[in-house]
């Protein structure tokens, strides 16, 4: 499995932003590299998922 993932968070004050790159790719695109299938809306549950206050 391949896996291509920035995550940063910016913070400015008492405000924090995630700030996270994973390109998308298309599930026959996947096949042919090799590459778990992740769709646009579980990327989406993952980056909220992985967005901790501090």
């Amino acid at each position: 499995m391949v896996s291509l993932c920035s995550y940063f968070k910016f913070v400015v004050g008492d405000i924090s932003t995630p700030i996270k790159y994973q390109p998308y790719y298309r599930k026959e695109q996947c096949e042919d590299i090799y590459m778990t299938f992740i769709s646009k809306v579980d990327t989406a549950i993952n980056f909220i998922a992985d967005f901790n206050v501090q």
